[in-house]
């Protein structure tokens, strides 16, 4: 489209994007060498894992950032604890802040947590397939699927639009702004991820594998629907830029 920025220019989008694929790469090697020292195989019967948050959205801005992974079973038993452990050791290695792993995860409680929370049930939906099991990834889309709607959706950003409000109000020291939870803060990347996907689902659209930053993915789904003019667009993508930046 006429007058849209060029995307490549911006060293914030380029940032996450380079930084995100640099973590899938680290992620995949030390799960192929756990896996190969656990199983005795680079490849996991019954256990794949995936990137959720900034990294699931390929929004990723290094330094210290948390390493926010997720690892799916069939089912909880010794190898996977033991796998689970080995993984954790070898990425605590790494110059992340955290290495943010739930504790659960097999596909049991995965679904009784996409039934019954949006918290937890929205870290499932966010997550994107690194390696590992296919017939395990299969079977955490159809889960996904059967519990993903329009509603939930909706719920999901009001229950965050006012979840982020009060969450702010507690991340405020000696009158200084957090940058990631004050309004217009990168915790507004999220409602434009959420945005996009609840477009998709309304329009009946199938998910993109698209890789560029969700934030950019939702940005144009916008300028696409008429909400948002160029002008607006590239105003943001410049705010999306200084963000990552800063």
């Amino acid at each position: 489209m006429k007058g849209l920025r060029d995307l490549r220019d911006l060293v914030g989008v380029d940032r996450m994007l380079r930084e995100t694929e640099m973590f899938d790469s680290i992620i995949k090697a030390v799960y192929e060498m756990a896996a190969d020292e656990v199983y005795n195989y680079q490849e996991t019967p019954n256990l794949s894992i995936y990137a959720y948050g900034s990294p699931g959205r390929r929004e990723l801005v290094g330094g210290d950032s948390d390493a926010d992974i997720f690892l799916v079973e069939k089912e909880s038993n010794n190898k996977t604890k033991i796998f689970r452990l080995n993984l954790t050791d070898k990425l605590s290695k790494f110059n992340y802040s955290k290495i943010d792993l739930p504790e659960w995860g097999d596909l049991n409680e995965v679904e009784i947590y996409l039934r019954n929370s949006l918290v937890e049930g929205n870290q499932v939906l966010e997550t994107r397939f690194l390696t590992g099991s296919k017939d395990i990834d299969n079977k955490l889309s159809e889960l996904k699927r059967l519990y993903n709607s329009p509603e939930r959706a909706l719920k999901n950003i009001i229950f965050n639009r006012f979840y982020l409000n009060q969450y702010f109000k507690q991340r405020i020291k000696d009158g200084a702004h957090n940058i990631k939870y004050c309004r217009g803060g990168s915790r507004e990347f999220l409602f434009l991820s959420w945005y996009d996907d609840l477009d998709k689902m309304i329009n009946g659209e199938n998910k993109t594998k698209s890789k560029e930053p969700k934030v950019v993915t939702g940005l144009n789904r916008l300028l696409s629907n008429g909400k948002i003019s160029v002008e607006q667009f590239n105003e943001a993508i410049e705010a999306i830029n200084f963000m990552t930046v800063l």
